[in-house]
């Protein structure tokens, strides 16, 4: 009778460990599916940074989404965003070309994911600029958009 009990015990606390386990990992396949869409996504966004349409590069991001520059500039909310991008392809951004490589994809849950990215910009009157961009992006009404985005530089060796 003990043995049985204990074994009940133990079963009852397993299958909530159990439970838990099975549905808050997406399953292989939708991984690579939901990954595949956010590399598309990515794409999708140096395409429109070559159009330097400043309020078509905003729509990417959240209303309250954010950029934090490399040297530390807060580009605040997709208002914030558009007029900073504005400014910056009337001036030292015109003509510029941005290429992203996504390097990592981590899936947090199935509408939220963590993104590492390599990222080449370049000007006409200057050295390409290598990046490393660490992003947040939700899940929004079937699309993908950025919530945060944190740019950082990698030093002139």
């Amino acid at each position: 009778m003990r043995t049985l009990l204990t074994c009940i015990v133990f079963a009852c606390l397993c299958v909530p460990v159990l439970a838990d386990d099975s549905s808050s990992a997406p399953n292989s396949t939708a991984s690579n599916s939901l990954e595949a869409a956010i590399k598309q996504r990515v794409k999708e966004f140096d395409a429109t940074w070559a159009t330097h349409d400043a309020k078509a590069i905003a729509a990417y991001y959240t209303i309250d989404g954010n950029i934090v520059t490399p040297d530390g500039n807060d580009l605040a909310g997709r208002d914030g965003i558009e007029q900073s991008l504005t400014d910056a392809f009337n001036g030292h951004l015109k003509d510029s070309t941005l290429t992203t490589t996504v390097e990592k994809v981590r899936l947090i849950k199935p509408d939220v994911a963590i993104v590492d990215s390599g990222a080449e910009m370049k000007t006409p009157d200057g050295e390409p600029e290598k990046l490393h961009l660490v992003s947040v992006l939700v899940k929004t009404d079937g699309k993908w958009l950025t919530a945060t985005t944190r740019a950082i530089a990698y030093r002139q060796q």
